[in-house]
């Protein structure tokens, strides 16, 4: 049986003082998987993960089935022995259709990009190894990750379960893996909770209602029942209650153990002392749970230091694409605030064979705006070239990066500075070479 621990706050890696080698941890940048390689029939995995995606990231209803049928032909096109496409193959793959006539597909691959920014090289995965063997227990590490995109981590693990499920056609009714989620008071809030009518179910109720099918049982705790979606204690197979000094979550702490009666009993229960109900029990049971004290919490570093082998076994069997230092720009915080000179102001070797390579229709729109109007700020460039801030604002860093454009800023009349882009050297000369 597998044991997964989805840690919210970095509590799972003190199992190393005690399973050692029967554990391993993974931050989302370090787990061997390749979330979107198709399981079961491709056309379901693929609308399946691009609709939940296109829910994480808020993609308009009119944009994500194109994606959603780009990521159908692509798998379909595979060759025997090629692997599946990763995240970052589909953000290149939307980027290029963006910029080849599919416009729409710029906020997919833009929404892409704050997901790959996450997973760091786990994005660049195509192929993955089996993880059969290498532990029983597996921590996958989410602490600081927004919850919107740990949510879509779950969801995707549920669907690639269930279809795994009815691909090799499991036994419901055989307990193949126990999923512990760490702060369940996050996981099953009211207040993350779809309303009524929305059309979507919230990945943790899903895994919640219909683990039972993939032979998953799943253990959750949480401080309080009050804002918990009543979905959690509705399908409770076993409950655990420990002390609790306010009346009203003890009172509603005795209402899922199914005895009213206790709530006085249960705000005056000692330290480690509990009442368990489970499904079969006549009533509630007291039990004195022991004290087991996990240890230490290991750095970052020893928790490397401990997996060091473990971890470059399994990078060796992956299979990667290939990383191109451009797709991650860097930004002057010191020169963008004025603080530092401008790139117009010191001078600076550019490799213009580099920069040609990368340089694109959506940049040169950009640089004939700012040269169409120089002293305009940069949000009316983003209004005149009728682009999301999101789109524009990746296109402006990508030529910032690129040494073809630098900003000032000056003083308006109100009196507040204004930011103004202004063309480089070689911004002048990549736009003179494109009008011949």
């Amino acid at each position: 049986m597998i044991i997964e621990y989805h840690d919210l706050k970095s509590e799972g890696r003190r199992l190393l003082n005690h399973l050692h080698d029967e554990v391993i941890i993974f931050r989302p940048d370090q787990e061997p998987i390749n979330h979107i390689a198709p399981t079961g029939p491709v056309e379901h995995f693929c609308w399946a993960w691009m609709a939940e995606f296109a829910k994480t990231a808020t993609l308009h209803p009119a944009t994500w089935p194109e994606a959603a049928e780009i990521c159908v032909q692509i798998e379909r096109g595979l060759k025997p022995g090629d692997p599946p496409p990763g995240l970052i193959d589909f953000r290149n793959i939307f980027r290029k259709r963006a910029e080849n006539g599919s416009p729409k597909l710029f906020s997919v691959a833009g929404a892409l990009d704050e997901l790959c920014s996450v997973l760091g090289r786990t994005a660049y995965i195509r192929r993955a190894p089996s993880l059969d063997g290498i532990a029983r227990v597996f921590v996958y590490e989410y602490a600081g990750i927004p919850h919107k995109l740990w949510s879509f981590f779950i969801a995707l693990r549920f669907m690639r379960l269930q279809m795994e499920a009815a691909v090799e056609g499991r036994e419901s009714d055989r307990l193949r893996r126990v999923v512990i989620i760490d702060e369940g008071q996050e996981a099953f809030s009211k207040e993350l909770s779809q309303p009524a009518g929305s059309g979507y179910i919230a990945s943790t109720k899903r895994f919640l209602t219909q683990g039972r099918s993939t032979g998953t049982g799943i253990v959750t705790s949480i401080q309080s029942l009050l804002g918990t979606d009543e979905i959690l204690p509705g399908n409770a197979g076993t409950a655990v209650v420990f002390g609790c000094k306010d009346y009203t979550l003890a009172a509603k702490a005795a209402e899922l153990l199914g005895a009213p009666q206790l709530a006085a009993d249960i705000q005056n229960l000692p330290h480690r002392i509990a009442y368990v109900r489970s499904s079969g029990f006549s009533g509630p049971v007291k039990i004195r749970v022991p004290e087991f004290d996990l240890g230490p919490y290991p750095s970052n570093e020893e928790v490397q230091r401990r997996q060091a082998d473990k971890l470059a076994a399994l990078a060796a069997q992956t299979v990667y694409a290939p990383e191109h230092p451009e797709e991650q720009p860097t930004l002057d915080y010191l020169q963008l605030l004025g603080e530092r000179p401008s790139e117009s102001s010191v001078s600076s070797a550019v490799d213009v064979a580099a920069v040609r390579s990368r340089f694109l229709g959506e940049h040169q729109a950009f640089l004939r705006e700012i040269e169409a109007s120089p002293s305009a700020s940069t949000t009316e460039h983003y209004v005149a070239l009728k682009w999301g801030f999101g789109h524009a604002d990746r296109v402006k860093n990508q030529l910032i990066e690129m040494n073809l454009i630098c900003i000032e800023r000056q003083r308006s009349g109100a009196g507040r500075p204004v930011e103004i882009l202004l063309l480089t050297q070689t911004g002048r000369q990549f736009l003179n070479e494109s009008a011949h």
